[in-house]
């Protein structure tokens, strides 16, 4: 993904429901933060922890498909 520095902590903010934001540094998923109820719904089954802003996307989307949202 451009623009993502390797030096410094950026934020991802995924505008899908469910919503939410990735911290990011390194390209690698730091944290991941809910910013709504359907995103807390489906917080266990986020594994993205220390994978690349890429792949955890990828994951993110297919995962709110399989969990019905839209």
């Amino acid at each position: 993904m451009q623009g993502i520095s390797d030096e410094k902590i950026d934020y991802v903010f995924m505008e899908i429901n469910p919503s939410l934001v990735l911290k990011i540094k390194n390209k690698k998923v730091l944290e991941v933060g809910c910013l709504n109820d359907d995103c807390l719904n489906i917080y266990n089954d986020i594994k993205v922890i220390e994978k690349n802003i890429d792949d955890t996307i990828n994951d993110i989307y297919n995962l709110t498909k399989d969990k019905g949202f839209d």
